[in-house]
């Protein structure tokens, strides 16, 4: 009898079987194979009377996935689940379990941390049983986080008529809203510099003004203090005062973590962290090169920055012979100051899976993105490995008379790691004139006239994604996992837009942001979030349980939830002068996706919508019709909808607004067969009204 694995992507089919005999069937669940319910208490499929117990269901869309497992498993000598070691591996091995219903002598667990021939045979040598304290933990974030969203949504939709609201992603919306609030209060305020331009050795220089020999300069903050320097220096002479030299080390940057392989992929690249999470994705599962199978990177979801031995020993061979002994370290500078020692987690940092795999051998076979992005990784792991970069800075003083200006120069002295990194400009953002020519105390300055540099204060720039996932980084919020799906979350349900990469909320953003912190502030808060992540950590290390988070965070949620639903008073359409054509009553302004259109004052009763379509200052297009409920699921409306993606980008189709809960879509020839469309594109001119003013 042959031995099945079962891993989560099936793009690890192929990889893994090339490494193994024959009497190996690898498999893939593609993810997780049940769904949490929508059953019982509102429909968040957990039994609140019941110890909190979960109810689980088959994924209707894994049904022919379950039977092939399930017929495999059957006849199977031994079975391993091969999902990935993260917490959300160990529960899809779980429901596998539940699921397969074979003898529990059967079922192994095995993890490794590379798709390589040597970690997959390790882990089949030494399995493990499924560690319930893991399944215990992701378990619980499953039901808080459905409690949360489920009953924050049920407000939010109920209230502002907007979309669902989730636990981790309305404190990521939090967080942009508070810096959005910022920047439009801010007030910019005027400010001077002054600079000293002079000729040095037939070169051009800058020396910034730094105040008197008596006080440390802040700001110039008016013209009349900078009329006073002009000409207080005008009168006098320049002359070297002070020079000054010191050392310093730039220290090598320790290997990607999940957060900061997103952070620079978005950086250097300009690739979401979606999308670095899917190339990522492409080379851990592998691909053929030279005819060979091969995973080229290590797991990419990771909070570690540690190294194998085995990796620092291959390393410090390729460091040597390629820059020589003085440029290998061996030693990883922990940015976080946490110490290494401290990191015990099962995966290593992001690095390559072979060094002899070097991005010039493999790039013939990678597409451009994929090689780009292994470069960065492949790169940054071996300079994580070598030495600290010296560097000197030398500052020179320029005096005229109490006033001092100020230029810096910085020269390196030993370029260790940059040897390697300054391929990616590691050292673009290092202030100075670079190497500064040779200056003696007391020598006069061949100056040029003053240059005044007039500026303003500016406001709080605004997150990209890089800098989001790095000030969740640095709060203590969410998982690596999770910081792409969070992004996409937050554009999905427009509540934030991107432009030109930079992350900007959505007047819908705003409003639900305040609406949620208003209410459940004690849950919608940086300090909460983190203090949960800590407290699913304690389950996984059993100094908790699944039964006591869950219900602490109920019962101190659902009195909220009620007293929002009960106190908060919708914010009633913004009615017009214009009467429904089928009932005659007042039309309102409502929001949708893609704009306002009007809509009977009498919905649900009457559901006749008008799509309002800018065509000049003084006419419109209007689009009238009748909203039908989805034969599906009964309960939610067909909307009509425009495809973004994919050969049928700018196509209309109707869908279920129930979505994803139901799945319904119509393209338009099966809508109008179905509903005999009744949908009429009407064009008409309309002449634009002023609202009448309220009494």
């Amino acid at each position: 009898m042959a031995k099945l694995i079962i891993v989560e992507s099936p793009g690890k089919i192929k990889t893994i079987s090339s490494f193994l005999s024959k009497d190996y069937i690898v498999m893939a669940s593609i993810g997780h194979i049940r769904l949490l319910e929508r059953t019982g208490k509102y429909h968040l499929g957990i039994d609140i009377d019941n110890d909190y117990k979960a109810s689980y269901i088959n994924d209707p869309e894994k049904k022919d996935i379950i039977k092939k497992l399930k017929a495999t498993a059957k006849t199977a000598e031994a079975i391993y689940l091969a999902s990935d070691s993260d917490l959300e591996g160990e529960s899809i091995a779980w429901h596998l379990k539940e699921v397969l219903d074979v003898p529990a002598k059967k079922l192994f667990r095995i993890t490794f941390n590379e798709i390589t021939k040597k970690a997959v045979e390790e882990a089949l040598k030494n399995p493990r049983q499924i560690d319930d304290k893991k399944v215990q933990a992701q378990e619980a974030r499953r039901l808080i986080d459905r409690i949360a969203g489920f009953r924050m949504s049920a407000v939010t939709m109920s209230k502002l008529s907007a979309k669902s609201a989730g636990r981790v992603q309305s404190v990521a919306l939090k967080i942009l809203v508070d810096q959005e609030l910022e920047i439009k209060a801010f007030v910019p305020e005027t400010y001077f510099e002054i600079y000293l331009p002079f000729t040095k050795d037939a070169k051009e220089y800058k020396a910034k003004y730094k105040g008197t020999d008596k006080k440390k300069l802040v700001s110039i903050p008016n013209q009349k203090s900078v009329d006073l320097i002009v000409k207080e220096c005008n009168a006098g002479s320049y002359i070297v005062g002070d020079i000054s030299s010191k050392d310093r080390l730039m220290k090598s940057k320790p290997p990607y973590t999940t957060s900061t392989f997103q952070q620079e992929v978005s950086a250097k690249l300009g690739y979401s962290a979606k999308k670095a999470m899917q190339i990522a994705q492409s080379l851990y599962e592998g691909m053929n090169i030279d005819g060979i199978h091969q995973g080229l990177i290590t797991y990419m979801r990771t909070d570690s920055i540690r190294l194998s031995n085995e990796f620092i020993a291959e390393a410090k061979t390729l460091i040597e012979k390629n820059y020589g002994k003085k440029y290998f370290s061996g030693t990883i500078n922990d940015t976080k100051k946490s110490g290494q020692e401290n990191i015990q987690d099962a995966h290593e940092g992001i690095r390559p899976s072979h060094l002899d795999l070097t991005p010039k051998k493999v790039q013939q076979y990678l597409a451009g993105e994929e090689f780009r992005v292994y470069t960065l990784i492949y790169n940054r792991a071996i300079a994580a490995l070598m030495s600290d970069a010296k560097i000197k800075d030398t500052e020179v003083m320029i005096y005229n008379g109490n006033h001092r200006f100020g230029i810096t120069g910085h020269e390196i002295i030993f370029d260790g790691y940059m040897k390697l990194y300054n391929e990616f400009k590691e050292n673009s953002d290092e202030d100075g004139e670079g190497i500064l020519p040779s200056f003696t105390i007391n020598e006069k300055i061949k100056n040029k006239p003053l240059i005044i540099d007039k500026k303003q204060t500016i406001p709080p720039a605004r997150f990209s994604e890089a800098s989001l996932i790095k000030k969740m980084e640095e709060l203590g919020i969410g998982r690596p996992s999770t910081y792409a799906s969070i992004m996409e979350t937050l554009k999905n349900r427009e509540y934030v837009d991107l432009e030109k990469k930079i992350i900007v909320p959505t007047e819908k953003g705003i409003a639900v942001s305040k609406m949620l912190v208003e209410n459940f502030s004690s849950i919608v808060n940086n300090k909460y979030t983190a203090e949960l992540e800590k407290q699913l950590d304690d389950i996984a290390d059993g100094k908790s349980d699944r039964l006591t988070q869950v219900k602490s965070f109920y019962e101190a949620f659902e009195p909220l939830v009620k007293k929002a639903l009960k106190e908060i008073i919708r914010e009633k359409p913004e009615e017009v002068d214009k009467k429904c054509p089928k009932c005659g009553a007042n039309l309102v302004i409502r929001k949708g996706k893609f704009g306002d259109f009007y809509a009977c004052s009498k919905y649900p009763k009457c559901k006749h919508t008008e799509k309002i379509i800018a065509e000049s200052e003084s006419a419109l297009q209007v689009e009238t019709g009748e909203i039908h409920k989805c034969p599906v699921c009964g309960i939610g409306d067909l909307v009509k909808r425009i495809s973004k993606t994919g050969k049928s980008a700018g196509s209309v189709f109707y869908a279920c607004n129930k979505y994803p809960a139901c799945k319904t879509t119509y393209n338009l020839e099966q809508y109008n067969a179905q509903f005999n469309s009744n949908i009429t594109i009407e064009t008409k001119l309309v002449t634009k009204k002023t609202k009448k003013k309220k009494n």
